[in-house]
């Protein structure tokens, strides 16, 4: 389960963060996931939600917002977001396509108990 070193990841990112910015009241962590991440969406909640017990973290959310794949073909120009791992243009069904959204994993943004995001 490498979710959860990811979470450990993101956890340290964050505590590195909160302390440069000197935050107060974290309240919730905002990630994007890309549909070809490799990331499960749960097992990470998981892994992070197990991760904070019993630290300065504990009770903070996890927000995972997901971001499906997207290709735009070099042929057409045609851009769509696709399901699976067969891209194809939608439009003119050409294989020359470029990858232009999917692998994302970053942390997006971060909300105090105030309801600030940074």
């Amino acid at each position: 389960m490498h979710e959860l070193s990811i979470a450990l990841d993101i956890i340290d990112f964050v505590q590195r963060e909160v302390a440069q910015r000197q935050l107060h009241g974290l309240s919730i962590i905002g990630v994007r996931i890309g549909a070809l991440s490799a990331v499960d969406p749960e097992s990470l909640e998981f892994g992070f939600t197990a991760a904070c017990q019993g630290t300065p973290m504990e009770g903070v959310q996890l927000v995972v917002e997901w971001i499906p794949a997207q290709i735009k073909c070099e042929t057409c120009g045609h851009e769509n977001t696709v399901d699976q791992p067969e891209f194809i243009c939608s439009r003119c069904n050409s294989a020359n396509v470029r990858i232009e959204l999917g692998y994302e994993l970053d942390v997006a943004y971060l909300e105090t108990i105030d309801n600030q995001p940074t």
